[in-house]
């Protein structure tokens, strides 16, 4: 743990090198009395805690809690005085100090590195969180425009769309402005309607948290959309359903060629039944000749 301690007495300097040391830390100690110290320091080096006393020399702990806010916010810094005072205490609490130790209670040094030490942490976790966070939306954003393939982002229990991409637009044949006017219910097959709002009151319900199955939708001409839909319900923290987030694959050319080849079938089938009921009807003309004679 890299240390930098802004104090003007060394006897001081030292109280608390003993105290890191009955706690165990590994650390190092940088210290600094003036302005200029300090801010060099911090320049020069990346640190894992700043303690300060309140008074200094033309210099003073809030005037260094400024400076600290302004180069390296997310370091914990802890004053350490002996004339600091409630209010000013306060004060330095709101301005972004971590925490302040009373000379006189020295021992409170070590449980408010400790406590320091792991609200950094948190915060740091947080922050890699909330950047990650970031760029799963980014990429998301960025995947949605690309318009790859229909995307729709909807309230749940039917309230309205949120944002719908223009690949959904086209899909559907309608201008975004029209779109946004239907319900989901508008565009879907009635024959498949039944099934679709079952199934999507089961995730609503809480039953399952995404699921995808073939949906035909209605076209603004009235032609049928062959689709696969993908549907996910996100959640907040709390487990209370935020939104849906639906994906729409175009399958009508793989579909119209399913039904051609099921009805080219069809044909050969009823095709080779006729045959076959042709020679049938030959063989019994043959049988009804020889008996004749």
């Amino acid at each position: 743990m890299k240390i930098l301690y802004l104090e003007d007495d060394a006897n001081d300097v030292e109280l608390v090198r003993s105290i890191f040391d009955a706690e165990g830390y590994a650390y190092e100690l940088d210290t600094a009395i003036t302005r200029d110290d300090f801010i060099s320091a911090l320049n020069s080096r990346r640190y894992d805690l700043i303690c300060s006393d309140y008074q200094l020399p033309g210099f003073d702990g809030l005037s260094a809690l400024a400076i600290h806010q302004k180069l390296c916010p997310e370091v914990p810094f802890i004053l350490v005085s002996g004339s600091i005072g409630e209010v000013r205490a306060i004060e330095a609490l709101k301005s972004g100090a971590t925490d302040y130790v009373m000379k006189e209670h020295l021992q409170r040094l070590g449980p408010a590195v400790r406590r320091a030490q792991e609200e950094a942490r948190e915060r740091s976790e947080r922050r890699q969180a909330e950047a990650s966070l970031r760029r799963s939306e980014e990429l998301f954003r960025r995947y949605f425009d690309a318009g790859l393939i229909g995307m729709t982002i909807s309230r749940p229990g039917g309230q309205g769309w949120l944002q719908i991409n223009d690949t959904y637009c086209r899909m559907l044949g309608y201008m975004r402005e029209e779109l946004l006017e239907k319900k989901w219910t508008d565009l879907t097959h009635p024959d498949d309607l039944e099934a679709d709002t079952a199934q999507y009151q089961q995730l609503l319900n809480g039953e399952f948290d995404s699921y995808t199955k073939d949906k035909r939708f209605i076209r603004k001409d009235g032609s049928i959309l062959y689709t696969i839909i993908s549907v996910a319900c996100i959640r907040d923290a709390d487990g209370s359903h935020k939104y849906n987030v639906v994906f729409i694959q175009d399958i009508s050319d793989r579909k119209q060629a399913e039904l051609a080849l099921r009805k080219n079938e069809n044909q050969l089938l009823e095709a080779q039944r006729l045959a076959r009921l042709g020679f049938w009807e030959r063989d019994i003309v043959k049988d009804e000749l020889f008996w004749s004679d």
